[in-house]
């Protein structure tokens, strides 16, 4: 088992719990399920899963788009050697990437994935 698996484990009860619970006008819970979402997907792209965290992503995206459009400035001044991606742009990139012939593919840059930083909902 991966070190990861607790936390999708997690994030997919998290998942359940607010898709039954989450009411039209709950903004913070809407924020919390894409960002639930979008968590996910950084775990299975993490794991290798590309289809699965781009079908996250997307997800995460349709819900909220801006409580996953990247990180807030605190974030960026904390993790200031790395850019941070927003899940917009992974998914794109990720989407671009499997069109191609999988030997040409580029999926996983270990300096620049070390950088990035799970989304919390809004921004910090």
């Amino acid at each position: 088992r991966s070190t990861l698996f607790p936390y999708t484990t997690l994030f997919r009860s998290l998942i359940n719990f607010l898709e039954k619970n989450i009411q039209d006008d709950d903004l913070t819970g809407i924020g919390t399920l894409a960002a639930a979402y979008a968590n996910r997907g950084i775990i299975k792209d993490r794991k290798e899963n590309y289809e699965g965290a781009l079908e996250d992503y997307l997800k995460a995206i349709k819900i909220d788009e801006e409580a996953v459009g990247g990180p807030g400035f605190g974030t960026v001044i904390l993790n200031y050697k790395f850019k941070s991606s927003s899940v917009k742009k992974r998914a794109i990139y990720i989407y671009e990437q499997l069109q191609l012939p999988e030997n040409d593919r580029v999926l996983k840059i270990k300096e620049l994935d070390e950088g990035q930083v799970m989304h919390k909902p809004g921004k910090l």
